[in-house]
């Protein structure tokens, strides 16, 4: 809790270096609200067809239905909300869990293959969507490089569990003994996960279905911060410029900021629309609407799911499996 907070605190500071406060609030009162509401719509409709991948992604381990994937993964964005380092994920497993009786170690390594698809789908869409739109960044030629690391990543993995390479091959066997070297044996039980999570897309038909569904949730997404950039007026980019700020601030999930990911999420948003030549406290108000639209929405309507599943009283006649 306290490295989060403490790394958050230095992104907030990062985020309003140089900018001026009461320009970017008069900014914030300018923005037209009536694209909010679109936009949240909007958001909970990718969440929904995210909980349509998860079903998919939970079909070799347990038949679970899109509503009871939809009310998991709705309460661990609320709870992602509300604690550092995206701890909502452990309340996620809880909540499938407890509703359905999968094994919650299956249930993780269904998540932890989520974030492996979503990494490699947003790095893959930002690169496409730079290079289209003319992004001035200089991290361009990096970022292609990462995308290209993360395909051949995945093929890796792809081809272990269709057998095409073996888990104890010589290069397999010396890349994990390299690994473990400064992780110790969380590496081991990572990758014991991410092959059982593996095994539901061993076929390549399963496959595509959830690169498809994968792609089109984070589109959808993009349409939630076009509609925001409407509301600021911002144009440059098109819809491109809404494809990058989507994939540069969820890819900003991935450090171990406080609850909400806050800081971290206004910072690289920030930036992404700055370099499009917006200025910065265009760019920091944008930020701020953009997170208050997506935390508001699903914090809410999980805070309510709780409410109505009635998860805030454990009930001791029903013993559950552990995390």
């Amino acid at each position: 809790m306290g490295l989060g907070l403490a790394i958050s605190s230095l992104f907030v500071w990062m985020v309003v270096r140089g900018v001026d406060a009461a320009a970017a609030f008069d900014e914030l009162r300018r923005a037209n609200p009536s694209f909010y509401v679109p936009a949240a719509v909007v958001l909970m409709a990718s969440i929904w067809v995210r909980a349509v991948r998860w079903r998919v992604l939970l079909g070799p381990v347990g038949s679970v239905g899109t509503s009871a994937a939809f009310t998991a993964l709705t309460i661990g964005y609320m709870a992602n909300n509300a604690l550092p380092a995206r701890l909502g994920e452990f309340v996620r497993v809880y909540v499938l869990n407890r509703e359905t009786r999968i094994r919650a170690p299956a249930i993780l390594g269904t998540i932890i293959l989520e974030r492996v698809f979503d990494v490699l789908t947003l790095v893959v869409l930002l690169v496409l969507a730079a290079l289209a739109s003319g992004w001035r960044s200089p991290w361009n030629v990096p970022l292609a490089g990462l995308a290209g690391a993360a395909v051949v990543a995945f093929a890796i993995m792809y081809m272990m569990v269709s057998g095409l390479i073996k888990p104890s091959s010589p290069v397999i066997s010396t890349l994990r003994r390299l690994a473990e070297r400064p992780f110790g044996g969380a590496v081991t039980r990572l990758i014991s996960s991410l092959i059982e999570g593996f095994r539901s897309v061993a076929s390549g038909r399963a496959l595509v279905t959830i690169l498809g569904l994968s792609v089109g949730s984070w589109l959808i997404e993009s349409a939630v911060y076009f509609l925001v950039l409407r509301a600021f007026g911002i144009h440059e980019g098109g819809y491109w410029l809404a494809i990058v700020v989507t994939c540069i601030s969820n890819l900003s999930g991935v450090i171990p900021a406080g609850p909400a990911n806050i800081g971290a999420f206004e910072f690289f948003t920030k930036e992404a629309v700055v370099l499009f030549g917006v200025d910065g406290e265009k760019g920091l108000a944008f930020a701020i609407a953009a997170h208050f639209v997506v935390i508001i929405p699903p914090t809410v309507l999980g805070l309510l799911l709780v409410w109505r599943k009635g998860l805030l009283a454990l009930r001791t006649d029903e013993p559950r499996q552990s995390v």
